[in-house]
């Protein structure tokens, strides 16, 4: 006999992800007892409080994609993407900053920094799809693995002329306020 995977209601997913407060979950709740033909996420984009297609990533694909047992296929910004949390714009300014090597970044610290994502929101995102430590995002600088694919870590590893393991083994320079960024948190 297999077991089903827990599948938790879109508010309760949505609070998590710290995109809907419990009260915009409560007052969406008591507008579905009076629109019981509404979507409980049609609620929520009505009311402004969510994108439609914010909704329907996390109705139609977040299940899918935290049940899964392998690795995600995609990089952060394309699931971002999908659930309309990021618009291509974005993503391609988070990607040309760090091919520019500006600093080098994880492409959701940098999306936080931007003011394009909430930190709470990032961490959702990496704890339930990338569980794995080496995607912590507690610091924008000094990580060698950025959360993009593979072929474009290549590119921006080229235009650096280092790898990454060399750059992990570069000390850090204390004292250089030019090239750090420190992480309020």
């Amino acid at each position: 006999m297999s077991k089903s995977p827990l599948i938790k209601p879109l508010g309760t997913v949505l609070q998590q992800a710290d995109l809907v407060s419990e009260a915009q979950v409560e007052v969406a709740l008591q507008d579905k007892a009076y629109y019981p033909e509404l979507c409980f996420g049609e609620i929520l984009a009505s009311r402004g409080w969510l994108k439609q297609q914010t909704a329907d990533f996390f109705v139609e694909q977040w299940p899918n994609l935290v049940n899964q047992k392998q690795k995600p296929l995609q990089p952060l910004g394309q699931y971002l993407k999908v659930a309309a949390l990021l618009d291509e714009s974005q993503i391609q300014e988070i990607l040309s900053e760090q091919k520019q090597g500006q600093t080098w970044s994880r492409f959701g610290a940098l999306a936080v920094f931007r003011g394009y994502l909430k930190q709470t929101t990032l961490d959702f995102f990496l704890e339930s799809l990338f569980s794995s430590s080496s995607f912590s995002s507690s610091s924008i600088v000094g990580h060698s693995d950025s959360l993009i694919s593979p072929n474009q870590r290549t590119e921006v590893e080229a235009n650096q002329g280092t790898s990454s393991s060399e750059r992990d083994e570069q000390p850090s320079s204390e004292g250089s306020d030019d090239d750090e960024i420190k992480w309020i948190g």
